[in-house]
């Protein structure tokens, strides 16, 4: 494969920065990689698999000509290196990870003293990371034996060189602490305002005119309360505590699921409003659905879904199709996180996909994030305010514990 001339992106504080481009990435999602081109600049490096004649691998990232004579000059290198947690391009879940820590790793190893990047920084706009705490069985026994792989892929990301990774509405609280205790600075952003404002301005048919005097925030189960809370400040649902409404689940021995209120007690407050849930993965949207028949058994006139990211493994399908049955079903709003919503979805009734977008979340944070660093600015977010980046702060969402964010709620901390 032909590498063009090294173009980087001049940084304000003496630095270059490249974006590393994989064939295998770019064959999956070319349209976000080369919106994140159009934010950010023609700097890039071109990673290359291979194989050796005996299956072996090889991975190399090359700069200018690849040799270490190129390694020269005083300006500080950035590696800017997006990946997705999921299978893509022909290769399986774990070969995609592996890709993610090759490159880390061939940008920061030192050859003769000196390696290809002094700082990278991972792009994750899907960051998977569902394993993420031991499974329970029928009997709420907490079973043994199980690799977490939110866990053993924050270790392996530090061991690689990944010193920063920005996340998009990463799934949980427990994976933000597994890369923390590895060592990987991180910083988790959220595409909700850009969900919030194609609702806000209706900006389509699908969304034009919706009434938001009379609408309420439900959570599918404690695990998107903190999510449908910052949705409900964003649409100017206030007071929230006023206006959210939080489901649970319930797995039965046969594996039913059952989802029931448990704030507010009186379901009478659904009836006849207009109701909004949000999560941040839409994977067989079998709680979506469980949702749909609480609302409609509690007389909600309609009922609208939104996702960051729209995995849709089987029977999503087949359960969108009964979504979109639910006469109260005003219609599902997902991003471009991954391309099945750009591929799959345009055109299709009843499903509209913020186009474009979330590679602008993560390109308007990166000059920030160079000048200030991931782990200042995750620590202490405020720290932008007053400065050219304040305006990002909305998109800027760092993972609480679930019960402590139900906790935070009932004592009217939001």
């Amino acid at each position: 494969m032909s590498t063009p001339d090294v173009q980087p992106v001049s940084g304000e504080h003496g630095n270059s920065i490249y974006r590393v481009v994989h064939p295998a990435s770019f064959r999956y999602y070319d349209q976000w990689l080369r919106s994140l081109k159009g934010y950010i600049g023609h700097g890039r490096l071109n990673a290359q698999d291979r194989k050796y004649p005996d299956g072996s691998a090889g991975f190399r990232v090359k700069y200018g000509d690849g040799t270490v004579e190129s390694l020269t000059g005083t300006e500080e290198n950035i590696a800017i290196v997006p990946f997705w947690m999921i299978e893509m391009a022909g290769y399986r879940y774990r070969e995609v990870g592996m890709m993610a820590l090759e490159a880390f790793d061939a940008l920061t190893s030192p050859i003769e003293g000196r390696a290809i990047a002094d700082r990278t920084i991972g792009l994750c706009p899907y960051p998977g990371g569902r394993s993420d705490h031991p499974s329970v069985n029928s009997e709420g026994k907490v079973m043994t034996g199980e690799t977490l792989y939110a866990r053993l892929f924050a270790k392996l990301l530090a061991a690689s060189g990944c010193r920063e990774l920005l996340t998009l509405d990463l799934h949980s609280n427990e994976a933000d602490r597994y890369l923390d205790e590895a060592g990987v600075d991180h910083l988790n952003l959220t595409a909700l305002p850009l969900l919030a404002n194609h609702i806000k301005n209706g900006h389509t048919r699908l969304f034009r005119n919706m009434d938001l005097t009379n609408t309420k925030i439900a959570c599918l189960d404690f695990g998107s309360l903190q999510r449908n809370i910052r949705l409900a400040g964003l649409l100017g649902l206030t007071p929230i505590h006023e206006n959210l409404v939080i489901c649970d689940k319930k797995r039965d021995s046969r594996g039913k699921t059952t989802m029931k209120m448990v704030y507010p007690q009186d379901p009478a407050v659904l009836k006849g409003v207009s109701v909004i849930t949000a999560d941040d993965i839409g994977d067989t949207l079998g709680s979506a659905g469980d949702l749909a028949n609480l609302v409609e058994e509690h007389h909600a006139r309609e009922f609208t879904l939104m996702l960051t990211h729209g995995t849709l493994s089987y029977p999503a399908l087949d359960n969108l199709d009964k979504l979109r049955n639910h006469p109260g079903f005003r219609g599902m709003l997902v991003t471009d996180s991954l391309p099945i919503a750009m591929y799959d979805f345009e055109g299709e009734e009843g499903i509209e996909v913020v186009n474009m977008s979330t590679a602008g979340i993560f390109a308007n944070i990166l000059p920030a994030v160079v000048e200030y660093g991931t782990r200042t600015i995750a620590e202490d977010p405020t720290i932008l305010r007053g400065t050219r980046y304040e305006h990002l702060l909305e998109f800027i969402m760092q993972p609480m514990e679930k019960h402590q964010v139900y906790e935070d709620f009932m004592m009217g901390k939001f």
